[in-house]
């Protein structure tokens, strides 16, 4: 590994949290919640996802049609191995984001070798799609962008609204299963998403509508487009229904499906639990 090489120090990292969870249960079952090992294994952890977390990028990703401001966001681009892609207990860090900020969703392309990787990914449909729901409502605009993660292809579906809708229920973060807001108080929530909600893949008369833009791929300047004649985003080929990553198998499930943990042998939603056990531990 060469030095501050962060693709490498990322899966070093990776790799121990990933050991330290089967410690963990080895330790509990032989020691209990409330042993000195126990305690030392969920500390080290901690002070892990912390390390992870503060690593992860925060990426231009889109640019707000009302105020013009680029909306950043953190990914984990490296691929879908990473805690922020565990779709049960994402580790991200708490965003500062734009006030006209709405919601977060997403696609991605898988390429034809996944990551292994413990935990559920769930990175949504094959191909961008938009929420007939959300683009109903006139203030409400969406913006489709694309970026790699890792060998994937990702496409970005950012919605904006002015005036801010505060009613209406948002879409859960992408990879996630739910999504933070602030309310018309300025409090912060976190809510689950609608897992049934309607998805559109035509995305043509939303854009001829113009409550849909794009930025064409690779486009750092993060330019707005309107027009449907060169438009790289329609016609694209993928899966319609959510797609399911866990240690390099992919399998799909229709929205509002889920996924069983019976399906994996164990989840890192615990890490919530673990950095908790550290704390009451001192």
């Amino acid at each position: 590994m060469t030095p501050n090489d962060p693709v490498a120090l990322r899966r070093q990292v990776l790799d121990r949290i990933f050991q330290l969870f089967q410690d963990a249960e080895a330790v509990e079952a032989e020691a209990g919640l409330d042993s000195e090992p126990y305690r030392a294994v969920s500390q080290e952890m901690a002070s892990l996802v912390g390390e992870y977390i503060a690593s992860t990028p925060i990426v231009p990703l889109s640019r707000c049609p009302f105020s013009g401001d680029v909306f950043s966001h953190s990914l984990d681009t490296t691929g879908l191995d990473g805690l922020w892609w565990n779709s049960d207990s994402p580790q991200r860090p708490i965003e500062n984001l734009l006030p006209t900020f709405f919601a977060f969703s997403g696609a991605l392309k898988l390429a034809p070798l996944v990551e292994t990787a413990p935990f559920i990914a769930e990175p949504g449909p094959g191909r961008p799609c938009v929420s007939p729901r959300l683009l109903s409502y006139q203030q409400i605009k969406a913006v489709l962008s694309t970026l790699p993660v890792g060998s994937h292809t990702g496409y970005v579906v950012t919605y904006f609204a002015d005036p801010m809708l505060f009613t209406e229920p948002r879409l859960s973060d992408w990879g996630s299963n739910w999504y933070r807001y602030t309310d018309e108080s300025g409090l912060p929530w976190i809510n689950e998403g609608p897992s049934d909600d309607a998805r559109s893949f035509d995305l043509a008369p939303w854009i001829r509508s113009g409550q849909l833009l794009w930025i064409k791929p690779g486009d750092a300047s993060l330019t707005l487009h309107s027009d449907l004649e060169t438009c790289p985003y329609l016609d694209l080929e993928g899966p319609l229904d959510n797609q399911f990553v866990h240690n390099g198998r992919v399998w799909t499930l229709q929205a509002g499906e889920q996924s069983s943990e019976s399906d994996y042998p164990f989840t890192l939603e615990d890490i919530n639990q673990l950095v908790a056990a550290d704390k009451q531990g001192g």
